[in-house]
């Protein structure tokens, strides 16, 4: 959503049917972000689902085309509006943390996975979560309407993308009804504070990252119960810490703000400026 390469037109666009079983389709594109003295990177994604399904699935692959090493950070914006999103809305997920990026999302951090109606000026807010997996590294989140019988839910490996970020923005139907459920290879912040934290993905040359995120959605109350039991079992050996300020490993620079309003003394290694972003 805000990087160059989701501006970007694919170069080739691929279209596969096969009438095998029930049916498979897919659509695969390349999108190709190079430049001379920078990126020279490739994405391959694809869409796949099977006919009469509930779900389909997003398999990337990004590929280091260059001659020397690259940094890959990568976010999926899964922007996520109405039937879904409504007030009495429940973002169900097992974490072991979860921290408010800043000072402002920390004003509610008591009700960080609950949403309200369309409110005129509401501010944005996001929270920073670590995730439990199973033991093939899958987690799984879901998004409930408040009667509990219309969802979406995500499902991806913990090891491609360790982080995920909620982003809540319950302002006015006309400015923007929307919440965002996001799985990444690192939190947003600067890169350089990342690099500092070791989420920075480095791809040698010719070497590629892969990621795949399962979409599902549900239209009955049996299903949504079905899929809850299935994420809050993720959590039976690991109780969820929810941090009620800023922590420094998720989101240096609002942490040091914190610090400052209670008059503490903090200094960050590195030294991040803006030119980072």
């Amino acid at each position: 959503l805000h990087g160059k390469i989701a501006n970007l037109p694919a170069h080739h666009v691929e279209v596969c049917v096969s009438t095998e079983g029930p049916g498979q389709l897919s659509v695969t594109g390349t999108v190709d972000e190079i430049m001379l003295f920078g990126p020279c990177l490739r994405l391959v994604s694809t869409l796949e689902t099977e006919a009469g399904s509930n779900s389909f699935q997003i398999r990337d692959e990004v590929i280091n085309l260059a001659g020397q090493p690259v940094e890959l950070e990568l976010l999926y914006h899964i922007n996520l509006g109405r039937p879904f999103l409504e007030e009495g809305a429940v973002l169900v997920a097992s974490a072991q943390e979860v921290a408010p990026r800043d000072t402002q999302a920390a004003e509610q951090i008591e009700t960080w996975n609950l949403y309200q109606k369309p409110t005129a000026g509401y501010r944005e807010q996001v929270y920073l979560l670590a995730m439990c997996s199973d033991e093939q590294n899958q987690t799984r989140v879901l998004l409930k309407n408040s009667a509990g019988n219309l969802g979406v839910s995500l499902k991806y490996d913990t090891h491609q993308l360790p982080c995920f970020a909620l982003w809540k923005n319950t302002q006015a139907e006309a400015d923007g009804y929307v919440t965002g459920l996001e799985p990444a290879t690192n939190y947003p912040n600067f890169k350089s504070f990342e690099r500092e934290q070791g989420r920075v993905v480095n791809l040698a040359p010719g070497e590629s990252y892969r990621m795949e995120i399962e979409f599902a959605l549900h239209a009955a109350t049996t299903e949504i119960a079905t899929v809850e039991a299935d994420i809050l079992r993720l959590q039976k050996n690991t109780p969820m810490k929810i941090h009620q300020q800023p922590q420094a490993k998720f989101s240096e620079r609002e942490y040091c703000v914190y610090l400052k309003m209670r008059g503490t003394r903090w200094t960050a290694s590195g030294g991040s400026t803006l030119s980072d972003a």
